[in-house]
């Protein structure tokens, strides 16, 4: 089990990148946050 999946699986929130969350059925927003860089990040976490 990866990092992002366990995360998950604890209710955790969870920060990934696009190549962490690729394959994974998970929505952007609702069931985790994705981004590739540190100022998307920071975007995304602000929402």
């Amino acid at each position: 089990m990866g990092k992002v999946n366990q995360s998950m699986s604890f209710g955790l929130p969870c920060v990934a990148t696009q190549i962490a969350a690729e394959g994974m059925e998970a929505i952007h927003g609702r069931e985790q946050l994705v981004a590739d860089d540190p100022q998307t990040e920071i975007a995304v976490r602000e929402q």
